[in-house]
């Protein structure tokens, strides 16, 4: 029976493509962290860009066409 447990073990776990499986592990638990750092930017280049513009008075002349009676 020790001899399964052994041999179970020893076999090499599959690791995902491109790394090993810290590496995975480590950009899982930082995602959060990034995904709120771009919002946070996301927010303040809004912030900063869409500012509010003046209200300007519009003066352009309004032809009304004359009542005939």
């Amino acid at each position: 029976m020790s001899d399964l447990r052994r041999s179970i073990r020893s076999q090499p776990k599959l690791v995902p493509l491109g790394g090993s499986v810290s590496q995975h592990s480590r950009l899982r638990r930082r995602l959060p962290y990034y995904a709120g750092a771009a919002l946070i930017v996301l927010l303040v280049v809004a912030w900063i860009d869409g500012g509010e513009e003046p209200i300007r008075q519009i003066t352009q002349e309004v032809i009304l066409p004359e009542r005939g009676a």
